[in-house]
Protein backbone atom coordinates (compact mmCIF):
# COMPACT_ATOMS: atom_id res chain seq x y z
CA UNK A 1 0.00 0.00 0.00
CA UNK A 2 1.31 3.46 -0.88
CA UNK A 3 2.30 5.92 1.82
CA UNK A 4 0.03 8.92 2.19
CA UNK A 5 0.99 10.40 5.57
CA UNK A 6 4.31 11.61 6.97
CA UNK A 7 4.69 12.47 10.65
CA UNK A 8 7.63 14.64 11.72
CA UNK A 9 9.20 15.11 15.13
CA UNK A 10 10.23 18.70 15.94
CA UNK A 11 13.50 18.68 17.93
CA UNK A 12 16.52 18.01 15.69
CA UNK A 13 14.19 17.24 12.78
CA UNK A 14 12.42 20.56 12.12
CA UNK A 15 14.19 22.72 14.70
CA UNK A 16 17.74 22.47 16.04
CA UNK A 17 17.83 21.29 19.66
CA UNK A 18 21.22 21.55 21.39
CA UNK A 19 20.94 20.69 25.11
CA UNK A 20 24.63 21.23 25.81
CA UNK A 21 24.47 24.74 24.39
CA UNK A 22 21.47 25.48 26.60
CA UNK A 23 23.57 24.50 29.61
CA UNK A 24 26.61 26.44 28.42
CA UNK A 25 24.46 29.56 28.03
CA UNK A 26 22.63 29.18 31.34
CA UNK A 27 25.61 27.95 33.38
CA UNK A 28 28.69 29.26 31.52
CA UNK A 29 31.12 28.04 34.19
CA UNK A 30 29.81 24.49 34.46
CA UNK A 31 32.69 22.00 33.95
CA UNK A 32 30.62 19.27 32.26
CA UNK A 33 27.65 20.67 30.31
CA UNK A 34 26.97 17.36 28.54
CA UNK A 35 26.41 15.44 31.76
CA UNK A 36 24.48 18.31 33.31
CA UNK A 37 22.20 18.44 30.26
CA UNK A 38 21.42 14.73 30.61
CA UNK A 39 20.81 15.21 34.33
CA UNK A 40 18.20 17.85 33.53
CA UNK A 41 16.56 16.88 30.25
CA UNK A 42 16.59 13.08 30.68
CA UNK A 43 15.32 13.24 34.27
CA UNK A 44 11.81 12.06 35.11
CA UNK A 45 10.86 15.59 36.18
CA UNK A 46 11.54 16.94 32.68
CA UNK A 47 9.76 14.00 31.07
CA UNK A 48 6.75 14.88 33.22
CA UNK A 49 7.10 18.50 32.09
CA UNK A 50 6.95 17.31 28.48
CA UNK A 51 3.99 15.11 29.41
CA UNK A 52 2.12 18.12 30.73
CA UNK A 53 1.94 16.91 34.33
CA UNK A 54 4.23 19.74 35.48
CA UNK A 55 3.74 23.38 34.50
CA UNK A 56 6.69 25.59 33.59
CA UNK A 57 6.57 27.18 37.05
CA UNK A 58 6.53 23.73 38.67
CA UNK A 59 9.54 22.46 36.70
CA UNK A 60 11.43 25.60 37.65
CA UNK A 61 10.73 24.94 41.33
CA UNK A 62 11.74 21.30 40.97
CA UNK A 63 15.01 22.30 39.29
CA UNK A 64 15.79 24.73 42.10
CA UNK A 65 15.25 22.05 44.73
CA UNK A 66 16.96 19.15 42.98
CA UNK A 67 19.95 21.04 41.57
CA UNK A 68 20.27 23.67 44.29
CA UNK A 69 20.15 26.52 41.80
CA UNK A 70 18.61 29.97 42.06
CA UNK A 71 15.12 30.73 40.79
CA UNK A 72 16.61 33.16 38.26
CA UNK A 73 18.74 30.38 36.80
CA UNK A 74 15.81 27.99 36.52
CA UNK A 75 13.73 30.66 34.79
CA UNK A 76 16.60 31.48 32.44
CA UNK A 77 17.02 27.80 31.60
CA UNK A 78 13.41 27.32 30.52
CA UNK A 79 13.52 30.54 28.50
CA UNK A 80 16.69 29.50 26.68
CA UNK A 81 15.19 26.09 25.93
CA UNK A 82 12.46 27.91 24.01
CA UNK A 83 14.52 30.62 22.34
CA UNK A 84 17.32 28.27 21.28
CA UNK A 85 15.10 26.19 18.99
CA UNK A 86 16.09 27.34 15.49
CA UNK A 87 14.89 26.15 12.06
CA UNK A 88 16.52 23.31 10.16
CA UNK A 89 16.00 24.95 6.78
CA UNK A 90 16.58 21.84 4.64
CA UNK A 91 13.85 19.92 6.45
CA UNK A 92 11.43 22.82 6.28
CA UNK A 93 12.06 23.11 2.54
CA UNK A 94 11.29 19.38 2.32
CA UNK A 95 7.95 19.99 4.04
CA UNK A 96 6.96 22.42 1.30
CA UNK A 97 8.06 19.92 -1.37
CA UNK A 98 6.10 17.05 0.15
CA UNK A 99 3.02 19.19 0.65
CA UNK A 100 3.13 20.27 -3.00
CA UNK A 101 3.33 16.60 -3.99
CA UNK A 102 0.06 15.94 -2.15
CA UNK A 103 1.24 14.15 0.99
CA UNK A 104 -0.55 14.77 4.27
CA UNK A 105 1.90 16.09 6.86
CA UNK A 106 1.62 15.71 10.62
CA UNK A 107 3.74 16.50 13.64
CA UNK A 108 4.32 14.52 16.84
CA UNK A 109 6.51 16.02 19.52
CA UNK A 110 7.55 15.53 23.14
CA UNK A 111 7.24 19.12 24.30
CA UNK A 112 5.52 21.16 26.97
CA UNK A 113 2.53 23.24 25.98
CA UNK A 114 4.39 26.41 27.00
CA UNK A 115 7.32 25.60 24.75
CA UNK A 116 5.17 24.66 21.79
CA UNK A 117 3.09 27.83 22.09
CA UNK A 118 6.31 29.87 22.00
CA UNK A 119 7.64 28.26 18.81
CA UNK A 120 4.18 28.20 17.24
CA UNK A 121 4.06 31.99 17.54
CA UNK A 122 7.67 32.40 16.37
CA UNK A 123 7.67 30.33 13.16
CA UNK A 124 5.26 30.30 10.24
CA UNK A 125 5.45 26.80 8.73
CA UNK A 126 2.92 25.14 11.05
CA UNK A 127 -0.04 25.46 8.62
CA UNK A 128 1.73 22.87 6.43
CA UNK A 129 0.64 20.27 8.98
CA UNK A 130 -2.85 18.81 9.00
CA UNK A 131 -2.52 18.18 12.75
CA UNK A 132 0.14 18.56 15.46
CA UNK A 133 0.22 16.17 18.43
CA UNK A 134 1.95 17.77 21.41
CA UNK A 135 2.76 15.55 24.38
CA UNK A 136 2.08 18.36 26.82
CA UNK A 137 -1.51 18.56 25.60
CA UNK A 138 -2.33 14.86 25.30
CA UNK A 139 -0.52 13.82 28.53
CA UNK A 140 1.43 11.09 26.72
CA UNK A 141 5.09 10.95 25.66
CA UNK A 142 7.10 9.05 23.08
CA UNK A 143 8.05 6.21 22.95
CA UNK A 144 4.85 5.07 24.71
CA UNK A 145 2.83 3.29 21.99
CA UNK A 146 -0.27 5.10 23.24
CA UNK A 147 0.87 8.44 21.80
CA UNK A 148 1.31 6.94 18.33
CA UNK A 149 -2.10 5.30 18.56
CA UNK A 150 -3.50 8.69 19.58
CA UNK A 151 -1.93 10.43 16.57
CA UNK A 152 -3.28 7.75 14.23
CA UNK A 153 -6.75 7.64 15.75
CA UNK A 154 -7.40 11.37 16.04
CA UNK A 155 -6.42 11.85 12.40
CA UNK A 156 -8.07 8.64 11.11
CA UNK A 157 -4.77 7.40 9.68
CA UNK A 158 -3.76 3.87 8.74
CA UNK A 159 -0.42 2.83 10.21
CA UNK A 160 0.66 1.05 7.03
CA UNK A 161 0.15 4.28 5.05
CA UNK A 162 2.19 6.35 7.50
CA UNK A 163 5.89 7.24 7.91
CA UNK A 164 7.33 8.68 11.13
CA UNK A 165 10.64 10.61 11.32
CA UNK A 166 12.45 11.20 14.64
CA UNK A 167 16.04 11.80 15.76
CA UNK A 168 15.77 9.43 18.76
CA UNK A 169 15.94 5.76 17.83
CA UNK A 170 13.72 4.66 20.74
CA UNK A 171 10.98 6.96 19.45
CA UNK A 172 11.29 5.46 15.98
CA UNK A 173 11.03 1.99 17.51
CA UNK A 174 7.91 3.11 19.40
CA UNK A 175 6.29 4.07 16.11
CA UNK A 176 7.35 0.80 14.51
CA UNK A 177 5.77 -1.10 17.40
CA UNK A 178 2.35 0.09 16.18
CA UNK A 179 3.16 -0.74 12.52
CA UNK A 180 4.16 2.77 11.40
CA UNK A 181 7.23 2.85 9.13
CA UNK A 182 10.03 4.63 10.99
CA UNK A 183 12.98 6.68 9.78
CA UNK A 184 15.75 7.57 12.22
CA UNK A 185 16.86 11.15 11.51
CA UNK A 186 20.67 11.16 11.65
CA UNK A 187 21.35 13.71 8.92
CA UNK A 188 19.20 15.36 6.28
CA UNK A 189 20.70 13.73 3.20
CA UNK A 190 20.30 10.16 4.43
CA UNK A 191 16.75 10.79 5.63
CA UNK A 192 15.81 12.50 2.37
CA UNK A 193 17.21 9.57 0.39
CA UNK A 194 15.34 7.01 2.53
CA UNK A 195 12.11 9.00 2.26
CA UNK A 196 12.36 9.18 -1.53
CA UNK A 197 13.06 5.43 -1.60
CA UNK A 198 9.90 4.72 0.39
CA UNK A 199 7.72 7.14 -1.55
CA UNK A 200 8.96 5.95 -4.94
Amino acid sequence: MAYRNIIFDIGNVLLNWRPERVIQTTFPNHPDPASYAKNIFNHADWVDFDRGTHSEAEIQNLLCTRLNIKAEQATLLTEIVKTSLSPKHETIALLHELKAQGYDLYCLTNMSGECFEFIQAKYDFWPLFTHITVSGYVKLVKPDPAIYHHALDINHLKANETIFIDDIVENVQGAESVAITGIHFTDFNSVNARLKQLLG
